[in-house]
């Protein structure tokens, strides 16, 4: 698509998406859950829109049956009602995930469908229920050969990194991770969640991997781990490490990601976290998934598609430094969107 073309497509949709007497015309719904939350607000950024963000719980029978959101009368939030669904609605919302599905449903029904739905990953009912999905390639609607026309497939998770947003944390780092001498490699951990809870074995055999690769690369590993890394599992991976070339983010000053995606010449990712693994297949180093874990199911479709397209590569014994494709679709995403959006919002 030609830059002409791009610039009306970009005009038309903001003159659709127009925010008015200080209103937001795009709203963003979450229950709080920060993958999720994050994935609609990088959404929202790539279309150009500044859109706030609204916590709200759906009941417990909407999040396990998304459709009941489109009977009349039928509650869509834990308690009372939210204020912000007591006056004007937006033109568009955009949700993420299965449990905020429902709720995404009951607004399209309360506005009359005055507000249009804009929903991120495969929500397991019908797409019409929407006015239009992002779906990742390793979700079950993402998978079939015949898909609703308002269905996008992305290759990952949603992110709103840029090289330029890297550039700019990168700059920001305090002078310690800037001071640090010869290759570095960036380890990023996880740890518990819905799918298996890792052993203190288990993060063990991570350090010592990482420690390997490490050694044959001459390198100092940067280790961040996240909020489901257990203490005393860090500790015993820490103790695998040598201390002269291993530096710990104490957890207590800033959070140096995503800046030290700029720095660094490797990066290793626990496999649990698809969000992490899509932010740095956009780096352009080269990216180490290893698993704390087997993966099963659309997590390990996922982590196949990753490295089947030179984006991501297994942590093993003998390590492929190869420059990796970079992942990064989110510019097409938005424009895809915005090209479905266009005769919807016309509607």
């Amino acid at each position: 698509m030609g830059d002409a073309t791009l610039d009306h497509l970009d005009t038309k949709f903001h003159q659709l998406m127009a925010d008015e007497d200080g209103f937001h015309a795009c709203w963003i719904v979450a229950d709080g859950t920060t993958g999720m939350m994050m994935q609609s607000i990088a959404m929202a950024e790539a279309l150009g829109k500044d859109a706030p963000v609204f916590k709200a719980i759906s009941t417990p029978i909407l999040r396990l049956r998304p459709q009941l959101g489109a009977w009349p009368g039928w509650p869509l939030v834990v308690g009372k009602k939210p204020n912000f669904l007591k006056g004007r609605l937006p033109k568009l919302l955009i949700t993420t995930g299965r449990r905020m599905a429902g709720f995404s449903i009951g607004m399209r029904r309360i506005s009359q469908g005055k507000t249009k739905t804009l929903h991120i990953q495969d929500a397991r009912v019908p797409a019409h229920y929407f006015d239009l999905m992002v779906v990742p390639a390793h979700d079950p609607l993402g998978r079939e050969d015949i898909r609703p026309d308002n269905v996008i497939i992305s290759k990952a998770a949603l992110n709103r990194l840029t090289q330029d947003h890297i550039q700019q944390a990168a700059d920001a780092l305090p002078a310690p991770y800037h001071e640090r001498k010869g290759k570095q490699i960036l380890l990023m951990v996880g740890g518990r969640n819905r799918r298996y809870t890792p052993a203190k074995n288990d993060f063990i055999r991570l350090a010592r991997s990482v420690q390997a690769l490490a050694q044959s690369q001459d390198a100092s590993v940067i280790i961040v781990p996240s909020g489901r890394t257990p203490k005393q599992h860090l500790a015993a991976m820490m103790a695998e490490c040598n201390p002269d070339r291993t530096l710990l983010w104490d957890n207590a000053s800033p959070n140096p990601y995503p800046g030290l995606l700029g720095i660094v010449d490797m990066i290793v990712v626990t496999s649990d976290s698809v969000n992490m693994v899509s932010e740095a297949c956009l780096t352009g180093k080269p990216v180490f998934v290893a698993e704390l874990c087997p993966e099963t199911g659309r997590i390990a479709d996922f982590h196949r598609r990753m490295k089947q397209a030179g984006h991501a590569r297994p942590l093993n014994a003998q390590p492929d430094l190869s420059p990796p494709v970079i992942l990064d679709d989110m510019p097409d995403i938005a424009r895809q969107v915005k090209e479905k959006l266009i005769p919807i919002l016309e509607s």
